[in-house]
């Protein structure tokens, strides 16, 4: 009696939000004439924007790569 055993196919599975929840992160352009205090703000609001759209674009990149349409 010959026996064959079957190897186990494994597959990944990816379970995403619905494509709408996760959009990219406005990234506003800061410019004018503004009081000295807000100008020491501004480096930091725009690196934590870019921060913000960095993992976003990071995670629709990957996003688009494992949907399939």
């Amino acid at each position: 009696m010959n026996h064959t055993e079957s190897q186990p196919v494994i597959q990944t599975q990816y379970v995403v939000p619905p494509e709408g929840m996760i959009v990219p992160c406005y990234k506003p352009s800061i410019s004018g004439t503004w009081p000295e205090v807000i100008t020491e703000d501004i480096p930091r609001l725009k690196s934590a924007l870019s921060q913000c759209a960095a993992r976003a674009d990071d995670y629709l990149q990957w996003r688009a790569s494992k949907v399939t349409p």
